[in-house]
């Protein structure tokens, strides 16, 4: 039986993990994947470690295919789903107002307590945003950065008030509820993408298992995960 490694974005870790069944079924390959954000991934790709596949969003799979880490042509980047954040607190508690840019500069003004990522494409992009917004600095000073995991699971637990994160990551934790989407003017609109490493002994199966996150089975899980098929 076939062992496939794979590097992947935890934006998408639960669909995977309820994908992978489906995949071994059909395939009889296994997969050994790596769940991180998507900045460690890919310090840990250009620091030379490598897999079969790598899961990060589209411009940083076409940044490692340009480098020369990922396959190009046939067996190059393969986009797969579309990612929106979103904001989420403890289950019961209400729920603030997001709907529009001013109101959701005014619930970030207003919370005690929130949390966003580090190194995820979410929390890079909040990062910059905060300043942009000019209140890096109120907000910051009650937020609870996390280098890696699932915001929202400090929203269960209430250690904050509101997690920000990929809608996908937020949707991962038990105990919250989802309030929605960041509105526009604020969003950020992710495409996570899938890659095969040059180094790759297994290329036939890792293009297997790619195809298979196209199929009408896996786009349903996708979903329900919080995420877009494209």
């Amino acid at each position: 039986m076939a062992d496939i490694h794979i590097f992947s974005t935890m934006a998408v870790q639960r669909a995977i993990k309820l994908i992978e069944p489906g995949f071994t079924a059909f395939s009889g390959c296994t997969l050994r994947t790596e769940f991180a954000s998507t900045a460690d991934l890919r310090d840990r790709i250009q620091g030379g470690e490598s897999a079969d596949v790598a899961i990060l969003t589209e411009e940083w799979i076409a940044g490692l295919m340009h480098s020369g880490k990922l396959a190009q042509g046939m067996d190059g980047g393969t986009a797969l789903v579309r990612s929106y954040i979103g904001m989420a607190v403890k289950a019961g508690a209400p729920h603030p107002d997001i709907s529009t840019k001013d109101a959701f500069i005014n619930t970030l003004l207003n919370a005690k307590s929130l949390s966003y990522s580090r190194n995820g494409a979410s929390g890079l992009y909040l990062k910059d945003l905060l300043v942009q917004l000019g209140v890096a600095e109120q907000v910051n000073a009650r937020a609870i950065i996390l280098n890696k995991g699932f915001t929202a699971e400090l929203a269960a637990t209430g250690q904050v008030d509101l997690a920000l994160q990929q809608i996908s990551e937020l949707m991962s934790v038990s105990g919250i509820e989802l309030v929605g989407r960041l509105p526009d003017g604020v969003q950020l609109t992710t495409i996570f993408a899938a890659g095969i490493f040059a180094t790759s002994p297994q290329r036939n199966y890792a293009d297997q298992f790619i195809q298979f996150c196209r199929s009408p089975s896996a786009r349903q899980i996708f979903e329900h995960c919080g995420l877009e098929p494209v």
